[in-house]
């Protein structure tokens, strides 16, 4: 559980993934239960859940990027990702057309870059 709260220390692969694994259970599990409630905006629910859980996943990142061997900067890999989700909360699905197909684009390459970063860090071995 430490892991989840510091980003101080070391993860392997295996906690790096079983953490990661349980961030996304944790998330699911609120957003079903909380979505269930009527008259509850879902959008705004699932914005908050991440916002929530995005301690635990700093410092889950933190850890593994370290025991990889390339240090808690990895992290700037994840910048792009948090600046569309941070601009898609602040316009709340209000741009114009162009704008929106631009914006597309960019959150599409920001998931690619997560995604590529993930599984980068799960598949590096221990340094």
């Amino acid at each position: 559980m430490t892991a989840w709260l510091s980003p101080k220390g070391r993860i392997d692969r295996t906690g790096f993934l079983t953490g990661l694994g349980a961030v996304l259970l944790i998330a699911l599990a609120l957003d079903l239960v909380l979505a269930a409630l009527p008259g509850v905006d879902e959008a705004l629910i699932l914005s908050g859940v991440w916002v929530a859980l995005a301690w635990p996943v700093v410092c889950l990142l933190t850890r593994r990027f370290r025991d990889a061997g390339s240090g808690p900067h990895g992290l700037w890999l994840f910048a792009p990702q948090a600046l569309v989700a941070l601009l898609s909360l602040l316009m709340n699905g209000g741009w114009p057309g162009p704008v929106l197909i631009a914006f597309t684009f960019l959150a599409a390459a920001a998931n690619l870059a997560c995604w590529g970063a993930l599984i980068w860090l799960a598949a590096r071995p221990s340094a």
